[in-house]
């Protein structure tokens, strides 16, 4: 018996295999992870804005366009006109809130309207957003910035629009430094994408689904059939047939979040963030080969001064922050503005001490104005 026991534990196939076939499937594992590793890092690495020149020259021709748009709110009649004298307000006296301080990291997302051109450099910014990421509070905090906001810009020596401040001080980084110092705010990334870099990444989401008013609908075909126009597609491609829910892709939801017309500039900033908030909603849902197909995109038409161990950070920090609040707010803020003209140019002319104020405690503190 006890023989017959050993011979049969000497029969037993000897364990080297096992152990080679676990050796092989860890090291397909470990050149999976590396192969991985090296894609996400070339995507990454696509992202930094040093691989993009971003043009600093005056307008083209075909942006006077875009310079020209009556951008104030069709209502607004008798506006008034206001010189230097009347924006020389005195600084505020307020202490810069301490990000490191306060668990915050403020990115400043850049939306190009350069509808003419093929790329993200050039024209100017049509969307300045600063978004928080709250890492005390579990909060994640949206500052829409209207694009007509007149801010100084340092260096032409005046004052001009928020969304002239990326051609005029020489791209994002001199932008942000003219926001910072108009706004005592500390900002510590930013993120560029244009007109056509957002249409490619929600049709790489698959589109997003939107209730359209009649008038709404009226508004974003003239739009559509602009871009159309610019495009090289046919007049007629893509409109919208009826009002009521529909499912946009990316060239109608560009024409939504830019409809003006109807219902005037602070409407505008609404759809851009409902936009956002469908985005949002879709990348929970979203499929591997989609997501595999939006990473493509995102690489090609977004751009950002982060490294890609900064963007993996920041990434992390945004999922530990998925089930927290989620809040938005716009300045200039109802009360403390008004439409008015400076040097012929449609502006937004604001209360600087209280905006500051309001903006420090909706971006540092999360007090909803």
């Amino acid at each position: 018996m006890t023989r017959q026991k050993a011979k049969r534990y000497k029969e037993k196939p000897p364990k080297k295999p096992i152990r080679t076939a676990v050796l092989i499937f860890i090291a397909f594992v470990v050149l999976v992870l590396i192969i991985g590793s090296i894609y996400a890092y070339s995507i990454l690495n696509n992202m930094n804005i040093e691989n993009v020149k971003i043009s600093t020259e005056e307008p083209l021709a075909t942006d006077e366009i875009i310079e020209n748009e009556q951008t104030i709110e069709p209502a607004a009649s008798n506006i008034p006109t206001v010189d230097a004298s009347d924006l020389a307000t005195p600084e505020p006296e307020l202490i810069p809130k301490s990000n490191e301080e306060y668990g915050i990291i403020n990115i400043m997302v850049f939306g190009m309207d350069n509808r003419y051109k093929r790329t993200i450099a050039g024209g100017r910014s049509d969307v300045n957003m600063i978004l928080t990421l709250d890492t005390i509070n579990n909060e994640v905090r949206l500052t829409s910035i209207m694009r007509d906001t007149l801010i100084y810009l340092p260096s032409k020596k005046d004052f001009n629009r928020i969304n002239a401040a990326i051609v005029y001080e020489d791209g994002p980084e001199g932008a942000i430094n003219a926001i910072e110092k108009e706004f005592n705010l500390d900002i510590d990334h930013f993120i560029i994408t244009s007109f056509r870099g957002m249409a490619k990444i929600i049709d790489a989401v698959g589109g997003i689904p939107m209730h359209l008013s009649q008038d709404e609908v009226w508004d974003m075909n003239g739009l559509i059939q602009e871009m159309n126009l610019v495009y090289g597609n046919s007049m007629n491609y893509k409109l919208i047939s009826s009002p009521g829910n529909n499912y946009l892709n990316g060239l109608q939801s560009v024409a939504y979040m830019r409809i003006r017309k109807t219902d005037g500039i602070f409407k505008r900033d609404s759809r851009q963030k409902e936009v956002l908030a469908a985005v949002r909603d879709k990348l929970a849902i979203i499929s591997i080969d989609e997501l595999n197909n939006l990473l493509k995109t995102v690489s090609d038409w977004v751009k950002t001064d982060m490294k890609p161990l900064e963007m993996i950070s920041a990434a992390n920090e945004l999922y530990k922050l998925k089930n927290g609040t989620y809040k938005t707010t716009r300045a200039p803020f109802d009360g403390f503005y008004e439409a008015a003209r400076y040097k012929s140019m449609a502006i937004i002319k604001y209360d600087k001490d209280i905006t500051i104020k309001m903006l420090h405690d909706f971006i540092y503190e999360g007090i909803q104005p």
